[in-house]
């Protein structure tokens, strides 16, 4: 046993029982050669984990910091949310996804045999066709497409007679010239709303649009825009400075978006379960036009600082322009 100070009186000592030899004042000795009062010794007793509980209380600040205090710091100081802001209360963001429904026919190959754009009016007319979206719109009970064949009665070329002289004689003999008719026939494939599609129909809007396929445009066709969902911004990817316009502060936003089907879209989500119950014709449809409520989209958005504010002049939806490419 090594000798101890008592912490009362000072003596150095063997303790006697547990107490000072001098003034009997309790002693404990605890490993490390430290001495304690008993005062002492009864608080370590009784909270033998106050270091440990301390240690976690600052651990714990340290970490708060850490995480919330830059996510205060980037709110007042990061200027991303307001650009998230801008483009997502833009009208042009708040419009609806939409898919586009020819109301017209369209035209066939114009190289293809019996329908020539300019051809003979004796060729006959095959029927014209639709957009893949016309075939899930069918599918969905809103419209009806059908085959209407007509005849008409065409004139065709004359022949010239073949006139031949018999060089005794001097007699002319040869087929007289005659008119020669045929009946033409000649199909229209006809889209028109069912009364399910009338109801549902005040929704969609009515355009006249080209008709483009590739990098060709075809004639003007009505069409209707039915839409099916509508955005969710998801982040921001990047932001460049854009040319200063007029003096202004302007920018580019490159962003990523969600699409929301609404009640129908559902039937265009090319991930929807009850697709594997659809038609061959209808789940080839979907699948073409690409729609998937679990892709993310690329988009790109102009803004312009106006009095302090960010304001969208325009965006760009690559989806939905590669859509007019294909033509739907």
């Amino acid at each position: 046993m090594n000798a101890i100070k008592c912490g009362k009186c000072g003596f150095v000592g063997f303790p006697n029982g547990g107490a000072c030899k001098r003034c009997d004042h309790s002693l404990e000795l605890i490993h490390r050669g430290i001495l304690l009062t008993e005062d002492q010794a009864q608080t370590k007793r009784r909270f033998p984990f106050r270091g440990m509980f301390l240690a976690v209380m600052v651990l714990g600040l340290i970490t708060a910091f850490l995480v919330f205090v830059p996510a205060k710091l980037n709110k007042y100081f990061d200027k991303t949310p307001k650009y998230v802001e801008a483009i997502s209360n833009s009208s042009k963001f708040k419009e609806p996804v939409t898919v586009r429904v020819n109301r017209q026919e369209l035209p066939t190959d114009p190289l293809a045999a019996g329908n020539r754009l300019g051809g003979f009016p004796w060729d006959e007319k095959k029927p014209g066709s639709a957009v893949a979206a016309a075939s899930v719109l069918e599918s969905a009970g809103l419209i009806r497409m059908s085959v209407s064949t007509t005849y008409h009665t065409v004139q065709m070329p004359t022949t010239d007679a073949t006139i031949q002289i018999d060089p005794v004689t001097g007699r002319m003999s040869g087929s007289p010239t005659r008119e020669n008719y045929r009946d033409v026939k000649s199909d229209t494939l006809l889209i028109q709303l069912t009364e399910k599609g009338r109801q549902d129909s005040v929704n969609w809007q009515e355009t006249d649009e080209p008709y483009q396929t590739g990098n060709s445009q075809g004639p003007t066709l009505g069409w209707w825009r039915v839409p099916i969902g509508g955005r969710q911004l998801i982040r921001i990817e990047s932001v460049a400075p854009y040319p200063e316009e007029s003096g202004s502060e302007t920018i580019l936003v490159t962003f990523r978006w969600r699409w929301q089907p609404n009640q129908l879209g559902e039937s265009f989500d090319c991930v929807n379960t009850h697709l594997s119950g659809q038609a061959a014709k209808v789940q080839e449809a979907v699948r073409s036009l690409g729609w998937n409520s679990q892709a993310e989209y690329d988009a790109t958005a102009k803004l312009r600082k106006v009095g302090g504010l960010w304001e969208v002049n325009e965006i760009t939806f690559a989806k939905e322009d590669f859509a007019k490419i294909l033509g739907s």
